[in-house]
């Protein structure tokens, strides 16, 4: 059987969950230098946030303290470590599903993978908290939010300083039909 992607968090609030989401991973990242112990990033050149893959969820399995269960139904998750005992009682595994769809539109896309160069939030001439976000986004601008980011952290020039909690955002976009046509052409964009 196919090894499917996967990741695990803690569960969030259910009201935070918009109906089948599609999950954008965002890392701060750094050039790096080779060495012959690990890969150290290069503090003297400015690390960035970069949008890196996406994960649409297709199948939730609430693992509990002890996730072994789904390994009977699933043995291609026998290494991933939250199907072991020992974790807290809201361990979750989120299955992405076979295909994207953003909104009404099915993507020839699977429904997880990654961004060969990532896209750039950070902005250049900025600290690389302060990113640049597109307008379906930023409620100074019509759009939905995101958790974590009360008002005072989004500008009137597009733009937001992004919370240092948390390693995922949720956002709810009320004008759907324009977050769906920026992710496509992100995608259609970074995957050429």
């Amino acid at each position: 059987m196919a090894r499917q992607p996967w990741t695990s968090v803690r569960r969030a609030a259910a009201s935070r969950e918009p109906a089948n989401p599609a999950w954008r991973f965002v890392h701060l990242l750094g050039p790096v230098s080779a060495s012959r112990v690990r890969w150290p990033v290069e503090i003297r050149r400015k690390t960035e946030h970069r949008i890196w893959g996406w994960l649409q969820i297709g199948e939730i399995i609430e693992l509990g303290p002890d996730g072994s269960h789904a390994v009977v139904k699933r043995p291609w998750l026998c290494d991933h470590p939250h199907t072991r005992p020992g974790w807290c009682a809201q361990n979750v595994l989120y299955i992405a599903s076979q295909e994207l769809v953003l909104g009404s539109h099915v993507l020839s896309l699977p429904g997880s993978d990654a961004l060969k160069a990532g896209y750039r939030l950070s902005i250049a001439e900025a600290k690389p908290s302060t990113w640049r976000v597109p307008d379906w986004l930023n409620p100074r601008r019509g759009g939905s939010g995101m958790t974590y980011h009360p008002p005072h952290r989004w500008g009137d020039d597009g733009t937001v300083r992004s919370a240092a909690r948390g390693q995922e955002f949720v956002a709810a976009p009320q004008r759907h039909d324009n977050a769906v046509e920026w992710l496509s052409a992100l995608l259609q964009e970074t995957l050429k």
